[in-house]
């Protein structure tokens, strides 16, 4: 079996999109994985408050599906800002759609040039 499908993340956190698309039973979990320690391990994440131990088990979390490799990951959607050098302080962010660094306008400055 096979399908074609992607995923834009809601927000950018791992926890947006990994235990939905590869933990068992998820609504968006199309491959049908299954794997009980990454379900462990999502849980886990999940409920942890410290940022750090929490990036860290979403990154074993991620390393374990991209082991197990339910999908073949074929392309990455990006975007390209070019940004005059005179503009100071946009921040771009991986969520950025249409409107680059749209987040962080109030940061944006214009030197002079």
């Amino acid at each position: 079996m096979w399908a074609f499908f992607g995923w834009g993340a809601d927000y950018p956190d791992p926890d947006d999109w990994l235990p939905g698309l590869f933990g068992t039973g998820a609504g968006n979990n199309h491959t049908g994985y299954s794997n009980p320690a990454f379900d462990a391990l999502s849980t886990k994440a999940l409920a942890e408050l410290d940022n750090t131990a929490r990036l860290s088990d979403w990154d074993q979390a991620q390393q374990m599906v991209m082991n197990d490799a339910p999908i073949i990951t074929i392309f990455y959607r990006e975007g390209f800002v070019l940004e005059k050098p005179y503009v100071k302080g946009l921040t771009t962010t991986g969520m950025d759609g249409a409107l680059p660094g749209d987040t962080f306008y109030n940061l944006v400055t214009i030197a002079a040039h």
